[in-house]
């Protein structure tokens, strides 16, 4: 098999050194594996980029800023490859220019989803937090590979659509709950209207 084009681990280690790109951490190809597919509780937002790019460096300072949004949260990464320079063999990712940006969820990483939208902090806040997977507190703390695995069977599978589904269902029914809560209310005013001007008569 052909060899794999990656930039050398230290010449990261060196850019995440003395770099600016605090927010965010380089990565060559030969650690795409373990830093974002292997990472079963962590979501990852991987930026692909050129260094000839005049879109990736305007770009730069907005990734920069997504990455200090979710600098306190565990359970998210943000990455940077040179495209250039580094393959990525994956059948969910295609790169036909730059930038490409995927989001990679924590249970879902064999369907990453490729992020089309405005590139704006808000637009990707809000991008993230739509697919960003969690895991409840307990199996945080246990961390171990059995629990992962009955997380993700909880969560119904690694398909991140199945997980969507489910979600959109929950917030259906948290919908319907608050309706009806809306009605009742709405319903007592009335009621309360009624004894108030029944009163009034008198």
């Amino acid at each position: 098999s052909p060899r794999l084009l990656t930039e050398p681990v230290a010449e990261m280690d060196r850019l995440n050194d003395h770099s600016l790109n605090g927010y965010m951490e380089n990565i060559a190809g030969s650690q795409f594996q373990d830093k974002v597919i292997d990472q079963v509780t962590q979501n990852s937002f991987v930026f692909f980029h050129a260094p000839w790019c005049a879109h990736c460096k305007s770009l730069e300072p907005v990734m920069q800023e997504v990455g200090r949004h979710y600098l306190e949260d565990p359970s998210f990464m943000l990455y940077r490859i040179d495209g250039t320079k580094n393959d990525v063999l994956h059948p969910g990712v295609k790169i036909v220019g730059y930038p490409t940006l995927y989001f990679f969820p924590a249970h879902g990483k064999s369907s990453p989803l490729e992020y089309d939208g405005e590139r704006t902090l808000e637009a990707m806040i809000t991008f993230i937090d739509a697919f960003k997977q969690e895991l409840p507190q307990q199996q945080q703390q246990e961390g171990s590979e059995g629990s992962v695995s009955d997380d993700e069977h909880k969560i119904g599978g690694n398909s991140v659509s199945e997980i969507v589904v489910d979600a959109a269902g929950e917030a259906e029914e948290v919908g319907r709950q608050q309706q009806k809560l809306a009605e009742q209310r709405l319903q007592q005013q009335l009621e309360e209207g009624k004894e108030q001007r029944a009163l009034e008569v008198e």
